[in-house]
């Protein structure tokens, strides 16, 4: 086959000016590894859809496919196998009001300075985690357990909007990685000989709180994208060549996806030390039912 590249197409062009554009902070939101070009959905989305279209992405991941679709003013409705994932996504597209997030940091703010002053951590407070000292020094673990336990006590207590919950989980799964003894830079979590030499010079420095506080607080402005946006995104946990979507059969407008680089990127993998403090992952074996549905055989 004689393949050759059209460099006059106008989708090329349409494609072009949208990868010049600075993309969306949202995008930011989580580190995820193989995503989509914010670009590629928004350039398509714009030029083959009208708002109030359906788009649908089939492997959905972190939501790049869905936060191009709301903001453009198109409805969403994705499948993605990953629990974490789901979660991500979800909380890319919940349209959230900038303003009730600062209250609510204040208030959270308050409260884990409160519990880091008169709570002891107990060694069952912390979640399954494989090496766990080996990942996370002991200050870190307790730190991040009583980030947790301020977050459900919080919404635990009636006077906060229970949709705000995931912004918090959500925030605190995306600082993970910074806050332990892995090297940020890497795709895969490893403490590498760059971390240990700076560990061995003493400069390595880890605020949890620090660290959460800025998270929380750079990430409330992120919604401001969907104001005046009346669409709204479905993110379906499951698999999606078996999930049921016949209720969407003939309604869908578009559909663009990302499918997974099963053979060069082990997703789970860049992704089990969030998965163990979001307790996605609780033991050992629901590790390996996981890798086994991602991967999609027995």
């Amino acid at each position: 086959m004689n393949f050759q590249i059209n460099n006059n197409s106008t989708y090329k062009e349409k494609l072009d000016e949208a990868k010049k554009e600075k993309r969306v902070n949202m995008h930011s939101f989580h580190r995820y590894y193989g995503k989509l070009i914010p670009a590629i959905p928004e350039a398509f989305i714009n030029e083959f859809t009208k708002d109030g279209d359906l788009v649908c992405d089939p492997f959905t991941g972190s939501g790049t496919t869905a936060v191009e679709a709301l903001r453009g003013n198109r409805n969403f409705i994705g499948v993605e196998i990953n629990p974490l994932s789901c979660e991500i996504a979800r909380v890319k597209t919940q349209k959230l009001d900038n303003e009730v997030i600062k209250k609510y940091n204040t208030d959270l703010l308050i409260l884990i300075k409160n519990l880091s002053e008169n709570t002891v951590v107990e060694e069952c407070d912390k979640p399954y985690v494989i090496n766990r000292d080996h990942w996370f020094k002991d200050f870190v673990q307790e730190d991040l357990v009583l980030i947790n336990k301020a977050i459900d006590q919080m919404f635990e207590s009636g006077n906060y909007d229970n949709s705000y919950k995931r912004f918090y989980l959500m925030t605190l799964s995306a600082i993970i990685r910074n806050v332990s003894n892995a090297d940020n830079q890497h795709v895969f979590p490893g403490i590498s000989k760059r971390m240990r030499a700076l560990e061995a010079k003493g400069k390595i420095n880890i605020d949890v709180f620090a660290t959460y506080e800025r998270a929380i607080k750079k990430r409330a402005s992120y919604y401001d994208i969907y104001k005046g946006i009346d669409s709204t995104a479905t993110i379906i946990e499951g698999d999606s060549t078996e999930e049921d979507l016949e209720v969407y059969y003939k309604k869908v407008d578009l559909i663009i996806t990302n499918p997974p680089y099963i053979s060069s990127v082990r997703y789970i993998e860049t992704m089990k030390l969030e998965m163990y403090w979001t307790e996605v992952i609780t033991n050992g074996d629901a590790y390996s039912e996981l890798a086994r549905k991602m991967l999609g055989n027995d």
